[in-house]
C-alpha cells in the first residue's frame, strides 16, 4: 500500500472536493472559473512541452498515438464509461465532457507522472501530496462548473497513477530521467489541446492522443540511438 499511498490520498481529496463543490455549486461564477482552469492548463502545457530535448519526439509520439487511439476507438470507449447510467443524450454528452476534462487535467502533468514514479520507487508520496492540493482546488472548480459527474474521474486517475507507481517499484531504477521529461513534454502538448477545448478555441479529440504517452517511451531509445537526444 505504501507505493500507492499518494494516489489513495489524491483520489480521496478529489472525492471530498467534489462533494463540497456540489454543495456550493450555485455560489460560484462557473464560466469564469472554467476559463481560469483552461488558461492554467494552457500555461502548464506550454511549460511542460518546452522542456523536451527534441520536440520531434513528442510530436511523432502523438501522431502515432493518435492513429492508435483512433483505431482503438478510445474516445468512444471513454465516452461510454463517462455516460454510464445516463439516459438523456444531452446529459450524457455533459457527463463525457466533465469526466474527460477532470481526468486529463489531473493526469497530464509532471506531478502526476513524477509523483507516482517517486511514490513507487521509494514510497515517498511528497510530490503526489503537492498535487493533491492542486487537484482539490481544480476538482472544486470543475464540479461547480460541470457537475457531480466529475467524481468519476477518480477511476482513470487511480488506475493511471497506481499503475506508474507499481511499475516504478519494479523497474524504476532503470528509467533515465530524460525519459520522464519527454513523457511530460508529450503530456504537455495533450494538456494544450485540452486547454483549447476548455476555452472553446478549438474542439479536439484529446482522448485519442493518450497512447502517445506510451509511444514516447518506445521512441526514446530510438532517438537516443540516432543521436537526436
Amino acid at each position: 500500500m505504501a507505493i500507492i499511498s499518494g494516489t489513495i490520498i489524491d483520489c480521496a481529496s478529489i472525492a471530498i472536493a467534489c462533494l463540497i463543490g456540489i454543495l456550493i455549486r450555485r455560489k460560484i461564477n462557473t464560466k469564469s472559473a472554467l476559463n481560469i482552469i483552461g488558461l492554467t492548463a494552457l500555461v502548464s502545457g506550454l511549460g511542460m512541452s518546452l522542456q523536451s530535448a527534441n520536440i520531434l519526439l513528442p510530436m511523432t509520439a502523438l501522431v502515432i498515438g493518435n492513429i492508435i487511439g483512433g483505431v482503438a476507438q478510445l474516445q468512444n470507449r471513454f465516452k461510454r464509461f463517462a455516460q454510464f447510467g445516463s439516459i438523456d443524450n444531452l446529459k450524457a454528452k455533459s457527463n463525457y465532457t466533465s469526466v474527460t476534462i477532470a481526468t486529463l487535467i489531473s493526469l497530464i502533468g509532471p506531478l502526476s507522472i513524477l509523483g507516482s514514479f517517486q511514490n513507487g520507487l521509494n514510497g515517498n508520496p511528497s510530490l503526489l501530496l503537492m498535487k493533491t492540493g492542486f487537484d482539490f482546488i481544480t476538482t472544486l472548480i470543475l464540479t461547480t462548473s460541470l457537475g457531480k459527474e466529475v467524481i468519476f474521474s477518480i477511476v482513470p486517475i487511480f488506475i493511471f497513477q497506481a499503475g506508474i507507481s507499481i511499475t516504478a517499484s519494479y523497474f524504476g531504477n532503470n528509467l533515465p530521467k530524460q525519459l520522464v521529461v519527454e513523457i511530460s513534454a508529450t503530456g504537455g502538448i495533450i494538456m494544450i489541446a485540452m486547454a483549447l477545448t476548455i476555452l472553446k478555441i478549438k474542439k479536439l479529440d484529446v482522448i485519442s492522443l493518450l497512447p502517445g504517452l506510451i509511444i514516447a517511451i518506445a521512441l526514446f531509445p530510438v532517438f537516443q540511438l540516432v543521436g537526436l537526444i
